[in-house]
């Protein structure tokens, strides 16, 4: 499998995983909300699912525990390879197999979003990090859910104040990645 169709197929399969990597500094920011498709998402049927579309639409599959890779070996055949798997991605949030990763989050899912936010917070500040001001809960869900990812606060924010990476990434590790961020 070429590395732009693992990327892809990567992509798509982590995106139906309800993670997005490019937010690690918000606590489960980019996490899907769990409730939209009635509960978690059984990875491992997402991973066959996906499997079996892209078999069925002629390509050489194999399922792995940690996703799904495809043969696009052949030449010029990445690009078909990764709109059978747009394609069959589409499937998977349109039968309710994957979450849509569109869809706006539950007033639930955000509460929980804030509340690993203000453990990572009070975690900061007994540790003597700098901290941003906490947003009122309704301040909060009203950006989640409306305002752009600029405009999202996280405790972690401030960090960007300290002088050294280390200090930064000690800060990191010690609140933001025990809980969760």
């Amino acid at each position: 499998m070429t590395i732009k169709l693992s990327l892809i197929v990567l992509c798509v399969m982590v995106i139906a995983a309800a993670c997005s990597p490019a937010e690690s500094d918000q606590p489960g920011s980019g996490l899907l909300d769990p409730t939209q498709a009635g509960g978690l998402t059984d990875i491992g049927e997402e991973y066959r699912a996906f499997g079996e579309c892209m078999r069925e639409k002629g390509w050489d599959v194999t399922v792995r525990e940690d996703g799904v890779a495809v043969d696009d070996t052949a030449p010029g055949q990445s690009a078909v390879a990764a709109t059978d798997a747009t394609e069959c991605q589409e499937t998977l949030v349109a039968v309710g197999i994957s979450p849509d990763p569109n869809a706006p989050p539950s007033e639930e899912h955000v509460r929980a979003v804030y509340d690993a936010a203000l453990e990572i917070y009070a975690c900061l500040v007994d540790n003597g990090y700098p901290v941003p001001a906490i947003p009122s809960w309704e301040s909060y869900l009203d950006t989640r859910l409306s305002g752009s990812e600029e405009d999202r606060w996280s405790p972690t924010s401030a960090l960007t104040e300290l002088d050294d990476d280390e200090s930064r990434r000690e800060a990191h590790v010690l609140c933001a990645d025990e809980n969760g961020g």
